[in-house]
């Protein structure tokens, strides 16, 4: 029986886009930002960390995740975090999204343990 290998990588894309679409809001005029803007993006994010956090328990083995993906995830969780604006923004969401940012780091170390190993005699 072969074992499926489960690729997150478009996953992972989606939830780049998302963060980099708030980064991209938060970095606007601050009082241009919509706080309804702020709660959908959010809760794209809720669901696709929820997806990530389900496919990194479920799964017994997953593709190689993109380094460059897991880079740019990493980068954009960064710059939100530090972004000037960001507690002013986010505001009563900041508890919020910072419980979404540990989900997928959580999510992206758990893809890193499951990743078929290679075997070198092969």
């Amino acid at each position: 029986m072969a074992v499926t290998r489960t690729n997150v990588n478009s996953l992972v894309t989606h939830t780049c886009q998302e963060l980099q679409t708030l980064k991209s809001k938060i970095g606007e005029d601050v009082s241009n930002v919509n706080d309804e803007d702020i709660k959908a993006i959010l809760s794209s994010l809720q669901h696709d960390t929820n997806l990530l956090a389900k496919e990194a328990h479920q799964q017994r083995e997953i593709s190689h995740l993109d380094p460059k993906l897991k880079k740019d995830l990493k980068t954009l969780i960064f710059q939100i975090q530090h972004s000037p604006a960001f507690s002013q923004v986010i505001g009563a969401h900041q508890s919020q999204l910072l419980g979404v940012f540990r989900k997928i780091e959580t999510s992206i170390a758990k893809f890193e343990s499951k990743v078929e190993k290679i075997d070198p005699m092969m």
